[in-house]
């Protein structure tokens, strides 16, 4: 199929006309006939055009580039969006209800020179207590928390503070996600040893708790996991971690996990992560793309079916793999990512990409949307062509981007889970590589807003900006 284009405006006027007419002559068979054959083009004629609005734009590093980070979140009317500046330092701005634009720099917050790790992430608790990290790649905690509620004006490190830090150390990816309640989480990769190098069983995924009593982190999963073989005698502190593909210790492994949480409208934790059980770091990226759901806060976690992970952390085999073989030929495995969402049936998907064995192979390095049927995972070609975050709203309405197929980012929607989508170009706003919604005004608005950066190929630095889009 190809890549969905904006309505042509005279068919998409003639094909409302049509359905007019028909609908007032009751002729139910002709109109099902129209409604099919539009179904089979990229022509959905009931959404009106989005209004596109920036809100915010300032100068930004290429180190802020990443695919993981949790950047922009509107708590109380209120918009909130950090970034790292062209010198790296973490910056946060606040813009009122009112229109007023206040920005300051979070002291002694320099992130590493490092595009696709470092990128700055923040979260507001349900007291309204922001939380900042940023330029973190297997390194310790940069963390801050603001003094005050709703308040940017001054912030306190602490990420020496073991009892108010997340948990662990090695830390790399870091994202937070509220759920319904307001409830906050924190995602990201730790590495067991420092002294292990790359070796196989040395990351884990890792999902944490806020309390906004104790104003302390607690970390979720299990401790049923142990390091092997060589790595034996290092013995870590042990720590509670979600997700350990539990691979052979004597293996060169990159194991990246990027993890992810989306949130339905029922408050279900949906959880997701790229795991590399059986490769060398030579010979691919990803092997497993976990997947677990949690109605309770992430206490107990299950697979699709509804089979709960009695021993935790989820590893290949007692694990959800969304992405289980056979994959087709030409594969070699899978890329960097995977991303959860879910459909307008509330049924989960999976977004990952294929790895081809000849670089040049497009058709063997397909992106896909591996959606749970009820029985087991099917993989299909993913509709908006594009490994990105989407969102699906509380009135099941899809809502994606693609940066395929021309110039400019096309803005997807679906009203029928998936099957058709309409698009709308809405321009040069930015790259797909940095891309992220804020959704608590998603929760309270079924609006879209959402951070981005351009960045000329090539430079050192761009432009973050935030949109809010309105339909």
């Amino acid at each position: 199929m190809q890549e969905p284009e904006a309505p042509n405006t005279n068919r998409f006027f003639l094909l409302r006309q049509v359905f007019s007419i028909l609908q007032r002559l009751k002729l139910r068979n002709v109109l099902c006939l129209v409604i099919i054959l539009t179904n089979y083009s990229t022509v959905t004629i009931c959404h009106a055009q989005a209004k596109v609005t920036l809100e915010m734009s300032f100068p930004v590093s290429n180190s802020h580039v990443g695919d993981f980070a949790s950047p922009v979140s509107t708590y109380k009317n209120n918009i909130y969006t950090v970034w790292l500046d062209p010198d790296r330092n973490t910056m946060i701005a606040k813009k009122t209800a009112d229109g007023v634009i206040t920005t300051i720099t979070i002291p002694k917050s320099v992130a590493k020179d490092d595009m696709y790790h470092s990128g700055a992430s923040m979260g507001i608790d349900p007291d309204g207590y922001i939380h900042i990290t940023s330029g973190m790649h297997h390194s310790g905690w940069n963390y801050w928390v603001s003094d005050k509620p709703e308040d940017i004006s001054s912030f306190t490190f602490l990420g020496d503070n073991v009892d108010r830090k997340p948990p662990w150390k090695l830390v790399s990816y870091a994202t937070f996600i509220n759920d319904r309640n307001g409830k906050l989480f924190l995602c990201y990769r730790i590495k067991a040893e420092n002294k292990i190098a790359w070796k196989g069983g040395g990351l884990a995924g890792c999902v944490a708790r806020y309390d906004t009593k104790s104003k302390s982190w607690t970390m979720l999963g299990g401790m049923n996991w142990a390091l092997k073989g060589s790595n034996a005698d290092f013995n870590p502190m042990k720590t509670k971690v979600l997700v350990w593909t539990d691979k052979d210790p004597e293996s060169d492994a990159y194991e990246g996990y990027k993890p992810n949480i989306v949130v339905d409208k029922n408050n279900r934790l949906h959880f997701n992560a790229l795991g590399q059980a059986e490769y060398n770091i030579s010979e691919g990226t990803g092997s497993h793309a976990f997947y677990a759901y949690s109605d309770d806060s992430g206490d107990t976690w299950f697979k699709a079916e509804g089979t709960k992970i009695n021993s935790l952390p989820m590893t290949q085999y007692n694990g959800d793999n969304a992405a289980a073989k056979p994959w087709p030929a030409g594969v070699k495995c899978l890329w960097n990512q995977s991303i959860v969402g879910f459909g307008s049936d509330l049924k989960p998907i999976v977004s990952y990409s294929y790895k081809p064995l000849i670089k040049q192979d497009k058709k063997a390095g397909a992106k896909i949307w591996a959606r749970w049927d009820g029985q087991s995972w099917k993989p299909n070609p993913n509709p908006i062509k594009f490994l990105g975050h989407f969102l699906t709203d509380d009135d099941g309405v899809m809502t994606g981007f693609s940066w395929t197929g021309g110039p400019g980012a096309k803005l997807m929607r679906s009203t029928d889970n998936g099957v058709t989508w309409a698009s709308q170009n809405i321009g040069q706003i930015g790259n797909g590589t940095t891309f992220s919604f804020d959704y608590l005004y998603f929760y309270q608005t079924n609006q879209i807003r959402f951070q981005c950066v351009e960045l000329p190929k090539g430079e050192k630095t761009g432009i973050v900006k935030v949109y809010t889009i309105t339909f």
